[in-house]
């Protein structure tokens, strides 16, 4: 029997989902492992350090870490139709930079007005509009990878404000939208997953057993030099002194708290949103009230 390709994906995330349908969409069986982002597997973290979703692992051992890659291996030649290329790149540069911006914008510091950020994509939205009121799908009558690649970014800015959406001149844009959605492809792709935990981990969770030691996951050099700038620039110089509170601002892994989208700005000294509507508090107010509760030294239990 052949061991299928693994699968490390998070439900709502676009480029994960674009993945997962283009699999399905090719027949090809996986396994599914469900990961939380602000509680990454060690597994996933070891082949792929970056910490971010999707990640095909093949039977051979090659990791695709990019959802077109992951898209190209598994689409049939006749998916690769007309300018597909040119409408990813749109969409994974000007259209997903101006959506964030949109839908978060206080991840960023150069955002002023959410909406002119909205009417950015909207002017996207409008090329699309032309575009699909010519044929079906972007590329013809028959669905084809540009379709795929799209759709779920242009759900999410949907669904940032479902009524302005609905309520604009895109009838084509809004039916090509609803088609896909309602699709087998598209639901199929959606059932709800409970975490994936490895064999190990449940072992370690129901059994008791001597304590281990455990490797880190390797950290991205780029997020270790963030958080040392932040206490460098951001904590020290404004009072934080407790070795404490240093030592744990210097090694806890904020961005890991966070959207992979965020972790450019993990580190900056503003608040940010997490799941569920919530936000993270900015790294001095954490430092601040960390260093008036009076923790005990680095090391006492």
């Amino acid at each position: 029997m052949t061991t299928p390709p693994i699968l490390y994906t998070f439900r709502r995330c676009p480029y994960a989902i674009r993945a997962r349908m283009a699999l399905k969409h090719a027949g090809i069986e996986y396994e599914h492992r469900e990961v939380i982002l602000r509680d990454r597997p060690p597994e996933m973290m070891a082949i792929s350090p970056k910490g971010t979703v999707p990640v095909l692992q093949l039977p051979n051992g090659e990791v695709l870490e990019e959802s077109m890659d992951i898209m190209l291996w598994c689409s049939p030649g006749e998916w690769l139709e007309g300018d597909w290329q040119e409408l990813v790149e749109v969409n994974d540069g000007k259209f997903k930079d101006n959506l964030d911006r949109y839908k978060y914008p206080n991840r960023f510091d150069d955002v002023e007005n959410p909406e002119a950020h909205r009417d950015e994509v909207l002017e996207i939205l409008n090329r699309y509009e032309q575009r699909l009121g010519e044929s079906r799908y972007f590329c013809g009558d028959e669905l084809s990878l540009a379709d795929v690649a799209l759709a779920p970014f242009v759900r999410q800015f949907a669904n940032t404000d479902r009524a302005w959406f609905d309520g604009q001149a895109l009838p084509n844009v809004q039916h090509w939208l609803e088609g896909i959605l309602a699709s087998e492809l598209f639901t199929g792709c959606m059932v709800k997953h409970e975490k994936w935990q490895s064999l190990t981990t449940l072992s370690e969770t129901t059994t008791p057993t001597e304590p281990t030691t455990h490797a880190e996951p390797t950290e991205a050099p780029e997020m270790t030099k963030a958080r040392q700038e932040m206490v460098d620039q951001q904590l020290i110089p404004r009072g934080i002194s407790d070795p404490g509170v240093i030592h744990a601002m210097s090694t806890t892994p904020r961005h890991l708290f966070l959207t992979p989208e965020a972790w450019p700005v993990a580190y900056r000294d503003h608040p940010l949103a997490i799941e569920s509507g919530q936000t993270i508090s900015q790294p001095f107010i954490v430092a601040m009230m960390s260093e008036l509760l009076a923790p005990l030294p680095v090391g006492a239990r």
